[in-house]
């Protein structure tokens, strides 16, 4: 799924202050974009247009060629672009795991055979299959997040926007469910914009959007970011722990590229270790 945005500028009542301004950029099928800025920059907003929860006050988003201000497009858009919340409990509205990922294939009015393959392969993929008949109050935060991710992935959208979905989780589930969103976009292909203020969550993207003020203040990867002193220092944000781990490795003399695969840093060691 592609987005093209032209000159996108969103106020919510007229003459009142631009929430986005003058926005233009380009999402390609297949990216992992991570949104980043303080509280109050747009971030949520933009999100939001992409689904056409909410419509440019001047300029155009086009999903796939379909411009969101068309009607007639609202509902192809919403039914192949997921959004998944900071809070679990605002997107879960059944008591039991396999009827409230089975929610929005109802509301199509789906077959139920179609249904029931669905909701399998949609627990399958994020390892809860084996919770299909337990109760929702009876799981974790983390888990709860799963489930709101399995509903999404049953109507097998081209997109997931995600806005701070593991700011209320621990750690563990924090992986998690950065694990589970990373490998839909590896293997499925489905593009992913992601709204966080964790900077560690970030090194797993292909591109990183940062907003300021409505506008997009920042558009890199995450190795141009994180190894440029001046931006960092510019948008006031740090290293992340390995990325400082591959920078005193470089202090020692050691050849590595700039890098915030962990994977890759971990190869990079066990290759020095073999070689001494």
């Amino acid at each position: 799924m592609q987005f093209n945005l032209n000159h996108v500028t969103f106020s919510y009542r007229l003459g009142s202050r631009k929430i986005l301004d003058d926005v233009s950029l380009k999402i390609k099928k297949g990216e992992f974009v991570f949104l980043l800025g303080k509280n109050g920059s747009g971030k949520s907003t933009f999100l939001k247009h992409l689904n056409a929860m909410l419509i440019p006050t001047s300029g155009e988003i086009y999903v796939d060629g379909k411009d969101t201000k068309l009607e007639k497009n609202i509902y192809k858009i919403r039914k192949t672009v997921g959004m998944i919340l900071q809070n679990p409990e605002s997107q879960i509205v059944n008591s039991i795991v396999e009827e409230d990922v089975a929610f929005g294939l109802e509301n199509i009015a789906e077959d139920p055979k179609i249904i029931q393959k669905r909701v399998d392969s949609a627990l399958q993929a994020i390892g809860m299959q084996t919770y299909k008949k337990r109760m929702i109050n009876e799981l974790s935060g983390g888990q709860r997040q799963k489930i709101v991710i399995a509903g999404v992935l049953a109507m097998q959208p081209d997109c997931i926007l995600l806005d701070e979905p593991t700011s209320m989780l621990d750690t563990k589930s924090r992986s998690e469910i950065l694990r589970i969103i990373y490998d839909l976009n590896k293997k499925l292909g489905i593009t992913v914009v992601w709204i966080t203020h964790n900077l560690e969550e970030v090194q797993c993207g292909h591109r990183i959007l940062l907003m300021k003020e409505g506008k997009i203040a920042l558009d890199t990867t995450p190795s141009e970011l994180f190894y440029n002193d001046e931006i960092l220092s510019k948008f006031d944000l740090k290293r992340t722990e390995l990325v400082e781990f591959v920078c005193n490795l470089k202090k020692k003399g050691l050849k590595i590229k700039d890098t915030t695969n962990k994977e890759a840093v971990i190869d990079f060691i066990f290759n020095q270790l073999r070689k001494n």
